[in-house]
């Protein structure tokens, strides 16, 4: 089996050349709960890099600079595909660094390299004309490898409906 982070370039320059490395897994998790322990089957897909030469150009320039950033252009996004009968509809989503009542019982689940400050997600505001580099750093981030993850996600699970192995319902909660 392939691992995501074994196949990774070995140099940050090799990482903001243009090149792309995205990576879709079926893992296995067991969580145990005071009550009872629960199997589940999740798919997960790991993206790192650009998606296109302006986003490369902008993560190198926030990544290379003394000073900057210095965070890897990487997003991952995983998805709870087994059980189906013991989640309720709706169920939450996680993300990393940001806390929820039941994290460790959601049905998805989305990790990047953000820069945060003072346990904030800094994002640039509507029509910001001067943004600051870590502003810059999510919103390339969240447009580039998050959301790369998350398009892949969706193809994955369509095709587990199209094969028949992913009831439509579960599709759409």
């Amino acid at each position: 089996r392939t691992c995501f982070f074994c196949s990774l370039p070995a140099t940050l320059q090799a990482c903001l050349g243009g090149q792309q490395c995205s990576y879709l897994s079926k893992e296995v998790v067991t969580t145990k709960m005071p009550d009872s322990t629960l199997i589940a089957e999740w798919a997960v897909v790991h993206h790192l890099g650009a998606v296109d030469d302006t986003m490369n150009a902008s993560f190198s320039e926030t990544c290379v600079q003394p000073g900057d950033v210095h965070l890897l252009p990487y997003g991952a996004a995983a998805v709870r595909i087994k059980p189906v009968e013991e989640e309720p509809r709706g169920g939450q989503l996680c993300c990393r660094g940001i806390v929820t009542s039941r994290c460790g019982n959601t049905c998805a689940w989305l990790n990047g390299a953000f820069a945060w400050s003072a346990r904030e997600l800094p994002l640039p505001a509507e029509g910001q004309s001067a943004p600051s580099k870590e502003q810059q750093w999510n919103r390339l981030l969240l447009e580039g490898p998050m959301a790369e993850s998350m398009r892949s996600l969706v193809l994955h699970c369509t095709d587990l409906v199209l094969e028949h192995r992913l009831d439509t319902s579960r599709y759409f909660a």
